[in-house]
């Protein structure tokens, strides 16, 4: 049975997966004509995907992360040590990937999810999303709930340190998407 979906990632305009509750994982590799419904042998809700090309495919459940590097026939599935509930994951390459979640929970993988360095920001908001540009550059974003504000982080060497964007608003901010702007060397979030 598949369930509502919460995420998709394309690695081309052929290769799609997507994420939702109750671990459904789907894929297409003829751009949406059929969907394969994978197993993975979860039922928790899958929230996040990410695929680096179209064999290596990550995936965060609310207290798991699976790995593929073989297009879904096999997936590792890890945890970072005391995890909290997460909500997104923003993968690089086969090797390094951020995974975001509640109580401002950040952790960073450089060794395809063996090990996770927790880079969390504190407090106790959710952040919802998280968006890489390289192994050194990722933006987060989440909110509080009462009083309403939005927040957004930004690291640039790599998670050691995360700064407050200081939105100003007093909205959540569900979703970031980041990319490098050509030839600039800047990065800046998608709206």
């Amino acid at each position: 049975m598949v369930s509502d979906i919460l995420d998709v990632t394309a690695y081309d305009a052929n290769s799609v997966w997507a994420v939702g509750r109750e671990g459904t994982l789907l894929k297409t590799t003829d751009g949406g004509a059929t969907w394969l419904q994978v197993f993975t042998g979860l039922s928790e809700d899958l929230q996040g995907i990410s695929a680096i090309d179209k064999n290596t495919i990550w995936a965060v459940g609310s207290d798991n992360v699976l790995r593929t590097t073989n297009a879904g026939l096999y997936w590792s599935v890890t945890c970072p040590a005391n995890p909290v509930y997460f909500l997104d994951i923003s993968a690089v390459d086969a090797s390094t990937a951020w995974i975001v979640g509640y109580d401002g929970g950040i952790f960073k993988t450089t060794n395809g999810g063996l090990t996770w360095t927790n880079q969390s920001v504190g407090g106790t908001s959710p952040l919802s999303s998280v968006s890489a540009v390289d192994k050194n550059v990722a933006w987060a974003c989440g909110g509080f709930e009462q009083p309403a504000a939005g927040l957004m982080y930004k690291t640039t060497d790599g998670g050691a340190s995360w700064t407050n964007q200081n939105t100003d608003l007093y909205e959540w901010i569900f979703d970031v998407k980041a990319q490098a702007t050509s030839g600039q060397g800047k990065q800046a979030p998608l709206a």
